[in-house]
């Protein structure tokens, strides 16, 4: 249900038109199509009464009219006014999660990886030569835990996120994270402007009251400076010979939750001895994500030289059952790592 302008742009669309669309003139006309996907483009409390026993995921712009009849499971609020530009990403976004398509970013001088089960993928050109160990698993058989990372030709972004709950919804937004992070770390280093890109880019696109907490990491090769923002998840550890482990709670809210970003605290460590980050999701314990880490880094030589105390502990999340029945994840690197050599 889209007035006749949106239905023109639509049909204009290079890749929105490939799409098989129906145009309605009511909801009933659209329900009776048996679509797995409505959309309207503004929000009422008829249009949601007259959905509610209907099994389509609708999508609606304007919120969700408050009363007692609203049907949360299937109707995605979301706000402000309708916007072409929302619709496709979450489009790619909902596709890309059902295996239909995926996000293509071979033209750009990018290299993309982001793993999260039926959402993992490759893309673009040649990564640093950064080992990078990470695990994910997932409550059910989608999750809303995902790890993304971004090569640039002076940059290495690596971002865990943690889309609120865990299922398609969860997973839909985690998708539209990888999207966020692809479109705003082009533009250089980690700031707190193109944070709030990313916050802005997620507002739109996710549902009402519904965020993604995540850790932001970027390596700066040629300044030769570790930067992260910890918006929401559990405290990033910094690990260093001789040295006990430093913790960095959260300095920021999750992204999503509100339209601008509050100021928010960006950490920068400098690449000059061997250090070793660990990410984490709050299915895992931080407690639990120390004790394991630290027992992997006693079992290792420590030479700080060679940086041979890294630790590459891919069992980590693969070991330990998350107490709290949520989506697990940890990602963790070692640096100093040298930028010449190309995997």
């Amino acid at each position: 249900m889209l007035s006749g302008p949106v239905r023109a742009s639509i049909l204009a669309d290079p890749w929105l038109s490939g799409l098989e669309w129906v145009f309605c003139t009511d909801i009933d006309h659209a329900l009776q199509e048996t679509a797995s996907l409505v959309i309207l483009q503004r929000a009422s409390m008829d249009l949601e009464r007259r959905v509610r026993p209907t099994l389509s995921t609708v999508w609606a712009w304007g919120g969700r009219p408050d009363g007692p009849e609203s049907n949360p499971q299937r109707w995605v609020a979301l706000p402000g006014e309708f916007c072409l530009d929302v619709l496709r990403d979450r489009l790619l976004a909902w596709l890309w999660l059902q295996g239909v398509c995926c996000p293509c970013w071979g033209a750009l001088p990018l290299a993309v990886e982001v793993v999260d089960g039926s959402l993992s993928l490759t893309s673009g050109g040649k990564m640093a030569a950064l080992a990078w160990e990470h695990a994910l698993v997932p409550v059910g058989r989608v999750g809303g835990d995902v790890l993304v990372r971004v090569d640039t030709p002076v940059h290495t972004w690596l971002v865990l996120g943690d889309a609120a709950g865990h299922g398609e919804v969860a997973a839909l937004e985690a998708a539209l994270l990888a999207l966020a992070v692809v479109a705003c770390c082009r533009g250089g280093s980690l700031t707190a402007q193109n944070m709030e890109q990313l916050n802005a880019f997620l507002f739109a696109r996710i549902e009402l009251h519904r965020f993604v907490a995540a850790v932001v990491a970027e390596i700066n090769w040629a300044s030769g400076e570790l930067r992260w923002l910890n918006a929401g998840l559990p405290a990033v550890l910094l690990f260093s010979p001789g040295q006990a482990p430093q913790s960095y709670p959260s300095s920021s809210y999750p992204f999503g939750v509100c339209s601008n970003l509050p100021a928010t605290t960006i950490h920068r460590v400098a690449m000059d001895r061997c250090l070793q980050l660990l990410i984490h999701s709050d299915g895992m314990t931080e407690p639990a994500a120390q004790q394991l880490l630290s027992a992997a880094i006693g079992r290792c030589e420590t030479d700080p030289v060679a940086c041979s105390c890294c630790v590459c502990p891919s069992d980590i999340a693969l070991s330990y059952t998350s107490p709290v029945g949520d989506d697990m994840s940890c990602v963790t690197f070692s640096l100093p790592a040298q930028r010449g050599q190309e995997a």
